[in-house]
């Protein structure tokens, strides 16, 4: 019994530090994308790999940035397998990053799911 005790409290304590270094987040963001084409699909909440949140890269570095602090997101151009795009923040500042273009965020709407990479997209807005 006391190895099984142990043995829950390491599995416990594996499963916390492997989620420390995510942003936390609210999963049920909505938000507005819209397509290269200029088709707008209003979304119920969005998720883009699986995660509320971006992985960005900002010089060597990762920057994780959860969805609710982001107004917009505009993509700019293509730079091999990356995009840059500039993102709007809730708090009116804008900054240029590089994300992977095939970043894939899905979305629920009245009439069906939309799924799109993010090389698909020419903006995407929160609604929060």
């Amino acid at each position: 019994m006391r190895r099984f005790l142990i043995f829950i409290a390491l599995l416990f304590s594996a499963a916390v530090f492997s989620m420390g270094n995510q942003p936390s987040g609210n999963a049920f963001i909505p938000a507005k994308l819209i397509d290269k084409e200029g088709k707008t699909h209003k979304v119920n909440s969005i998720v883009c790999d699986d995660r509320s949140y971006f992985s960005f890269k900002d010089g060597a570095v990762e920057v994780k940035v959860p969805f609710e602090k982001i107004k917009k997101i505009v993509v700019l151009s293509q730079k091999g397998d990356f995009l840059e795009v500039e993102v709007t923040f809730k708090d009116g500042n804008k900054r240029k990053f590089l994300i992977s273009s095939d970043v894939s965020c899905s979305g629920v709407t009245a009439y069906g799911t939309v799924e799109a990479t993010l090389q698909d997209l020419k903006e995407i807005q929160f609604l929060d």
